[in-house]
């Protein structure tokens, strides 16, 4: 898998300068070639064991951080939703369910009493079902964190996003 990835990677910077184009483009598929030879090295054996154990050892600590960075960015997610949960403006407080109302009725209208009183049923865009599918699913699973979720989910769930 790591020398899959590694011999993905140039291919990636180089499709990167074209859109750069330029002098920049051409030091940035420079730096791309310089990384495909790594690669090579890596993927071949060419590549000494300190050398090779230094590559895998930092792309280990990328992983991690960048992990580390994916759990920050989802704590701050979870405060924001908090901090909008203990406002005093009741709208800030009823924006995500009221968006999810409002889903309802349109789903209900489009795909029951339209068919029911002959209507055509409109075709929603795909992004309609993923921002819906998206908020119900966010909604649904942290309300269960924020009410103690004691079920199997619930602990699951907050083993994830690491809540007490």
């Amino acid at each position: 898998m790591l020398t899959g990835l590694l011999n993905l990677v140039p291919s990636l910077i180089k499709t990167f300068a074209g859109f750069i184009g330029g002098e920049k483009g051409a030091r940035v598929a420079e730096a791309a070639d310089t990384i495909a030879e790594v690669a090579d090295q890596f993927s071949t054996g060419a590549m000494p064991p300190e050398q090779r154990a230094q590559l895998e050892s930092a792309l280990m600590e990328h992983k991690v951080k960048m992990e580390e960075l994916a759990l920050r960015d989802a704590e701050g997610a979870r405060d924001v939703i908090k901090t909008a949960m203990q406002s005093e403006d009741v709208f800030v407080r009823r924006a995500r369910p009221a968006f999810l109302w409002t889903m309802y009725i349109v789903f209900i209208v489009n795909f029951i009493i339209f068919p029911i009183v002959k209507l055509p049923v409109i075709e929603l865009p795909n992004i309609i079902y993923n921002l819906f599918g998206t908020a119900f699913i966010g909604y649904s699973v942290l309300r269960t964190v924020d009410k103690g979720g004691s079920s199997g989910i619930g602990k699951i769930v907050k083993g994830i996003i690491g809540a007490k």
